[in-house]
This record gives C-alpha cells, sequence and structure tokens, in this order.
C-alpha cells in the first residue's frame, strides 16, 4: 500500500475515466450537528476531475435523507472507566453503499477507481468496513484510494488497519481552489444544506498563495448558484472567522442581502468570534437572512492550559446587538460554544464560566476538545502520549470521551455531570431558557436555596438563618402546606 502526500490529481487518478467518490458512514458514540456535515473535500475533488473530463458519481453515506435523522447501528462497545459506552454506525451502511453500486453497474455504470473519504479521524472504523465489504464482494478488483482527515493524521495506522490501495496523507493540491458541485449526487436526491467559503484557501502547500478573501460579487453568485439547485440552508464553513475577517464578511452579506433569497437561511456553526460580530455586523447578518448564530470560544492553547481570549462583558454585548438585530434571547437563535476536555482545566472555573454564558447569551453548547496530532495545539498536549506507541487508535482519543483531561487526573464522569449542566442550563419552556444568574425573584430564589443549602432534605435548621428571599423552613412535624 502506498502513501501519497499532497498528490496531484494526475497522481491520483492517472487515465482513469469513470471514478466513484464516497464519504464513509460515522462510526461514534454520537453524532451531533449531524445536518450541517458536507463532504466539501471530496466534492471538490470531484468538481476538478469533471473539469478533466472524468465521469463522476458520488455516495454520500452521511447525507441526510427526507426523514431529517440519519440511520444508526449499533457496531461496538467501549469501556471507559468501567461504563459501557455504545458505537454506532451513522448514515448508508456498507451494504446499502455496495447495493446502490451495483444498481448503476445494472444500468451499465461501474467505476474504473474508488476514492473514499473518511473527513474525521475518529470515524476510521466507518471507512475500514466500507472498504472491507467493498473488497469482499464483486468490487474486489477496483483501485479503492482512502483520504481525509483520517488517513492525513494517522498514515500509518491507515495503512495498517485499512484494505485500501492507496493512502493519501494532506491536500490534492488541483482540487483545493474548486467550488464543491452539488450536482454530483445527481442522479439522487440533492441537499438542502450547502456550505460558502468566505476566504479561499491558501497557504496549505508550499507553493500556494496566501489565504484571501474572495469578492463579495462570487460569494453572492454561489449562494445564488446554490439556491438555484434547491439549498434551502447554507452556513459559511470558514475554520473561524475573526475580528481582522470584519470587513470582507460584511461584503459579503451586504451583496447576499440585496440579492434576497427570501426562502433561504443561514447558520453560524460556532465559527463567529464575539469579537467580530458589532452592532453593524449583527444587522447585517439578519438582513442576508442569518436566523441562528452559534458563537466560537476564543481560546489560545499554552503550556499552562487555555487562556480565553473573550470575556462574560464581550459575550453579552454580542449577544445585545444581535438581539437588538432581530435575534430572540433565551432561545436557540443565540448560542454560546465552550471549549472543554483540556488537560489539567479547572471544573469548578468551568462550571462558573458555563452559568455565566449561559446567562449573557441563553444557550451554551460545550465543544469537547480534539486532540488532532501534527498541529500546534496537538504538539503542546502529545507530551500526555508519549508513553503510547505509534499505532495510537483514533477511537480511543474521541473528543467525546475526554481522553487527555482524564491523562491528566480528570474523570469521566466529572464530564458528563457538566453536559448534564449545560442540558439543564440549556433546557426551555415556553421555547426560552431560564436564567440562572437573572434579576427576577425565582432566580433569586433559586441561589439563595442552593448557597444555603435549602435544598438538602438532612440539612439541620440550625446550620444557617433563612435568607429572606428564600422559603421559610417549616418546623418538625409540621406538613407543606397545601
Amino acid at each position: 500500500m502506498n502513501i501519497l502526500q499532497n498528490p496531484s490529481l494526475g497522481a491520483l487518478a492517472p487515465g482513469s475515466q469513470r471514478l466513484l467518490l464516497v464519504n464513509a458512514p460515522a462510526v461514534d458514540v454520537r453524532l451531533p450537528w449531524a445536518r450541517w456535515q458536507q463532504p466539501t473535500g471530496l466534492l471538490q475533488i470531484g468538481s476538478a476531475l469533471r473539469a478533466r473530463g472524468c465521469d463522476v458519481r458520488l455516495i454520500d453515506c452521511l447525507q441526510i435523507p427526507p426523514s431529517g435523522r440519519l440511520a444508526r447501528e449499533r457496531v461496538g462497545r467501549l469501556s471507559v472507566e468501567g461504563r459501557c459506552l455504545d458505537l454506532w454506525r451513522f448514515g448508508l451502511s456498507p451494504a446499502r453503499a455496495a447495493a446502490q453500486m451495483r444498481s448503476w453497474r445494472r444500468d451499465g455504470w461501474h467505476p474504473e477507481q474508488i476514492f473514499v473519504s473518511c473527513a474525521v479521524s475518529t470515524w476510521w472504523q466507518g471507512a475500514r468496513d466500507l472498504i472491507a465489504r467493498l473488497k469482499d464482494s464483486e468490487f474486489a478488483g477496483i483501485p479503492i484510494t482512502l483520504g481525509g482527515a483520517f488517513p492525513t493524521f494517522y498514515p500509518e495506522h491507515a495503512r495498517t488497519y485499512t484494505a485500501a490501495d492507496i493512502v493519501v496523507a494532506g491536500d490534492v493540491a488541483d482540487a483545493l481552489v474548486a467550488l464543491p458541485d452539488l450536482t454530483l449526487y445527481r442522479p439522487g436526491r440533492l441537499p438542502r444544506f450547502a456550505g460558502v467559503r468566505l476566504f479561499a484557501p491558501g497557504g496549505l502547500l508550499p507553493d500556494m498563495p496566501a489565504r484571501r478573501a474572495r469578492s463579495a460579487e462570487e460569494v453572492a453568485d454561489q449562494v445564488a448558484q446554490l439556491v438555484g439547485l434547491g439549498v434551502t440552508t447554507l452556513a459559511f464553513v470558514d475554520a473561524w472567522l475573526g475580528p481582522d475577517d470584519r470587513e470582507a464578511l460584511a461584503a459579503a452579506l451586504e451583496h447576499i442581502a440585496s440579492r434576497s433569497f427570501p426562502r433561504v437561511r443561514f447558520v453560524a456553526t460556532g465559527n463567529l468570534s464575539p469579537r467580530l460580530i458589532d452592532d453593524e455586523l449583527a444587522v447585517l447578518l439578519r438582513r442576508a437572512g442569518f436566523r441562528q448564530v452559534y458563537l466560537h470560544d476564543d481560546v489560545r492553547h499554552t503550556s499552562d492550559g487555555v487562556q480565553h481570549l473573550t470575556s462574560r462583558e464581550e459575550y453579552a454585548r454580542c449577544a445585545d446587538a444581535l438581539h437588538q438585530a432581530g435575534f430572540q434571547r433565551r432561545t436557540d437563535e443565540i448560542g454560546a460554544g465552550v471549549l472543554v476536555g483540556i488537560p489539567g482545566e479547572d471544573l469548578s472555573a468551568m462550571t462558573a464560566r458555563l452559568a455565566r454564558l449561559a446567562s449573557a447569551v441563553g444557550s451554551v453548547n460545550l465543544v469537547p476538545y480534539q486532540y488532532t496530532p501534527a498541529t500546534p495545539e496537538g504538539q503542546t498536549y502529545a507530551r500526555l502520549l508519549a508513553q503510547r506507541n505509534g499505532h495510537l487508535d483514533p477511537t480511543t482519543l474521541n473528543a467525546h470521551l475526554y481522553p487527555l483531561a482524564r491523562l491528566a487526573g480528570a474523570s469521566l464522569e466529572d464530564y458528563l455531570e457538566l453536559a448534564r449542566l449545560a442540558a439543564l442550563l440549556n433546557s426551555k419552556y415556553h421555547s426560552q431558557t431560564f436564567d440562572f444568574l437573572g434579576n427576577s425573584l425565582t432566580a433569586r430564589l433559586v441561589r439563595a436555596s442552593l448557597g444555603e443549602g435549602l435544598w438538602n432534605p438532612f440539612r439541620s435548621t440550625a446550620e444557617a438563618a433563612p435568607s429572606p428571599l428564600a422559603p421559610p423552613v417549616l418546623p418538625a412535624g409540621r406538613k407543606d402546606p397545601p
């Protein structure tokens, strides 16, 4: 099995005319935000291959079906600290993917080469099982190339534990500037969600130009083209948009708003910095069609841990600007991402941070830290894995298991409790969350009760004098009033 590093399309598909692209199913303990997943890199490769005259088809095992929910099947279990966790395969099964290929073969179409993509390293078992199924079938003679985040960050693991003929580590240079072509989904159903880049990727390879902002007209033209294909939900899929990107984002939003796409909504899936959004930009987001804004947790990784770059006051200011622009407080329209799972983090401080941000913004989303080797952040924490051998199982490094935090001494139960707290803070009555740190009478009574232990049925009435805001403590023997 060969490993190709940042290959060209010519090296990847020499002479092939009929190619099949397959976005592998995901194997994970859970799959949040599934409706906003899209194999952007695979679609770019397909676009570039079509431009070369190739006949390309796509099977996206993670495409959301008309029912709105991905199929899931339990395929294994993990034991973590005595707790048994189910491993699920989400999306189209390998058997269903092979059945689709057989259907096309009966119609006279069969590929000369298959590209399989695994977009998240911890999903690697989905790609492994898919490749094994294709190798153990009538398609066994077709060469299979495996690419994506999994072989990029774990090339030796991919070579050892999958049956792919070629492993691609890195990017396919010729495809980086291609626009994803959603018509690759034909003759099947086209997706209703699509991603748009505000910035053209750059600097990923030595001879690539630096990252540059696409023109506002170019971005708006792409939105119009996607809307024409039936897309109803869009998102900017740039990894992070911060204060320095404000001018480019504002210009794009102005052009999108001027085109008027009334049936389309935009979502910000956790990549907008709170420091980016001011009153004017909040209005532009609303005019352009944004209906949900999930804010990024801006941090800096250091040898001493994580430094949070955005204060509660900055979050509150950002939420105020969004509210004035028409986004509803204490609903799913505004949310704050909170990075957790960093080795050695102070869980007491993190608990307080969750409550403060939920009060300021209205909704909090835990973002477990995903260890990625060979990145600056990953190198900061690599010392915790120094005792492991070179064939790390990416499954054990799944962010949902908080592996680095546990290696540093925390427990999985600590983080499950943190997730329960976030669920409590996000729970809604009549579509709105409750502000535990608010100034309402109920909020003050709750805080007083928690602070004085009034919730504890074994608490002695002599332990502390009741707060004037707290309900009276009834003498022993008396029943609660009706």
